[in-house]
């Protein structure tokens, strides 16, 4: 009884087999980002998003790597030792041209131009992460995910971020440690990222600096500093803010602001960074700098909307070559909603499999259902044996079981009981 429970348990029917299918489809969809795998991408230069590989074989040389489009991974490189490099941005296909001299790109001959605007990481190389570990990486007992950085594109083991991964909060995008510490232009919307955050500058309990950042930029408190040692009544605290409002610039001068607070300001935070650009009063970038520990960052969804676009702030991203981040469509998600809108008004396979068993007869489904259901048992006891000997299991293999069923169906009547019809 126990084992016909279990045998009920187990069974699969058609439709589930089609609806994991049509899951698998859609997963293959967003990785691939709409890709074409019929046409090279070189004539297109140099494409925003499309899936890249590294092909190994023809490109030994691992200081000297390659990226190759889908379509030459099909047609120019099948059978090759290809590195799958998920997505990259600003690529051209490199299948044939001055890296590959020895190749000939079967779908576009033409590539004498050099590719150089390209950028390489160790990963055409087939490495990874901080550590520089191959993924999957068999010698390294411990089953850790990799995320990747949005700036630098690497992918870095969860344990090697120099920071915990938020476990409370959802985070979209992350940016590893160095490329946090180098894009200094990002500190000003520390106060965005998924973590905790300080202000530039050492604080004490004695004299606490709080920042809010808004739409409209950052706005600082911060505790007078007219007389330190004097406490004044809470009832003329107000007054005193609205004393120091009405001030002139004259009067700001007469006010000494604390010696180590300025150097500080001096010494990492020139005048002109901490303020909004002249000329530009239509700059949202928040007024404070903030610092963070050293560590990856993790930011959350649409936090690039809140990035200022104004002709200075670009200059800043421009300069250090992160202009791209101003672009809502760079983002890996946009990528991979593009490849799966570009298929929805195809039909899927499960959306044709159900189509095809719904134009036949009830007697043609179950013939069908029952057909399936052989086939699944009987490729399941033909793998198993591959599995009992160790042996991988080959193409010709699998046409080698097809055949053997084709043979046996015709000396065999597996149709439908007549009582059944």
């Amino acid at each position: 009884m126990a084992q016909e429970e279990n045998s009920v348990s187990e069974s699969v029917t058609m439709v589930d087999v089609m609806e994991r299918e049509a899951e698998l489809e859609e997963e293959g969809l967003a990785v691939l980002g709409g890709s074409d795998d019929k046409f090279c991408t070189f004539s297109k230069g140099y494409v925003k998003r499309q899936a890249l590989y590294s092909c190994l074989t023809c490109c030994p040389d691992t200081a000297k790597c390659a990226g190759v489009c889908l379509a030459c991974s099909y047609h120019c490189h099948e059978g090759h030792e290809l590195v799958e490099l998920y997505t990259k941005r600003n690529f051209r296909c490199d299948c044939g041209g001055v890296r590959m001299a020895n190749v000939k790109c079967s779908l576009e001959a033409e590539k004498s131009a050099e590719n150089t605007e390209n950028h390489y990481n160790q990963n055409f190389a087939g490495l990874y992460c901080s550590c520089h570990r191959p993924y999957p990486d068999p010698e390294d007992p411990i089953e850790d995910e990799m995320i990747q950085c949005i700036i630098c594109e690497d992918w870095f083991h969860c344990r090697h971020l120099e920071a915990a991964v938020p476990t409370n909060q959802a985070f979209f995008e992350m940016i590893c440690a160095e490329c946090s510490e180098k894009n200094d232009i990002l500190h000003y919307y520390l106060g965005l990222a998924v973590g905790r955050v300080e202000p530039e500058g050492e604080t004490t309990s004695e004299d606490p600096v709080h920042v809010e950042a808004d739409a409209e930029g950052a706005k600082e408190e911060k505790k007078s500093e007219e007389s330190p040692s004097v406490e004044a009544p809470a009832e003329n605290t107000s007054e005193e803010k609205v004393e120091e409002a009405e001030k002139t610039p004259e009067d700001d001068s007469e006010v000494a602001e604390p010696s180590a607070k300025r150097a500080k300001l001096d010494e990492e935070a020139p005048v002109d960074e901490v303020k909004p650009q002249e000329g530009s009063s239509s700059c949202k970038r928040p007024t404070c700098k903030l610092i963070h520990k050293r560590g990856a960052t993790f930011w959350p969804e649409n936090w690039r909307e809140q990035l200022c676009k104004c002709a200075d702030c670009y200059k800043f991203y421009k300069d250090l070559k992160v202009e791209f981040l101003l672009d809502l469509e760079d983002t890996v998600q946009s990528y991979e909603e593009h490849g799966k809108n570009k298929e929805k008004l195809k039909e899927s396979d499960f959306e044709r499999g159900m189509r095809a068993l719904s134009t036949l007869d009830r007697t043609k489904q179950i013939d069908a259902i029952s057909a399936y259901n052989r086939m699944r048992e009987k490729l399941k006891e033909y793998l198993h044996t591959f599995v009992a000997n160790r042996q991988v299991v080959t193409e010709e293999d699998v046409r080698r079981f097809f055949r053997k069923m084709k043979e046996n169906e015709k000396n065999e009547n597996v149709g439908q009981p007549y009582f059944c019809r």
